[in-house]
């Protein structure tokens, strides 16, 4: 093995090799907090909004709670109208460890100039009032 190799072959080793991480390196870690007390009050504030339940009716406008959004559609801000209520709720078990309950159905236009509609749970969004 002649120099260049053997020089390629030890940063080869080095980048193998785990460190402690840093202050920096910390902050590029997922799920790192940097401030406890203000990731639990905003723990807090969601998981009260979560659970605050929100009755619609057929035809009402809808919008995702702050923070709450976690489909791809309708996007924040943009107005949805409930299409059905669902009830019996049906529950979402594509992933068993998620179980959503799913209690309305709401329409809205996509980008494409296309309607669509899905089954949501109703404690994620709010009646926008105009």
């Amino acid at each position: 093995m002649d120099a260049a190799e053997k020089a390629l072959f030890i940063k080869f080793l080095d980048s193998l090799v785990v460190s402690e991480n840093t202050d920096t390196e910390k902050k590029e870690v997922e799920g790192y907090v940097s401030e406890p007390n203000e990731y639990i009050e905003k723990l807090k504030k969601r998981a009260s909004l979560l659970a605050t339940v929100s009755d619609f009716n057929v035809g009402d406008i809808a919008v995702w709670k702050d923070g709450l959004k976690n489909k791809r559609y309708p996007q924040y801000g943009q107005p949805a109208i409930v299409l059905e209520k669902l009830d019996p709720p049906l529950i979402d078990d594509e992933d068993l460890t998620l179980k959503e309950v799913l209690n309305i159905k709401l329409g809205f236009i996509a980008e494409n100039d296309e309607f669509f509609s899905f089954n949501y749970d109703g404690n994620r969004f709010k009646t926008l009032n105009l």
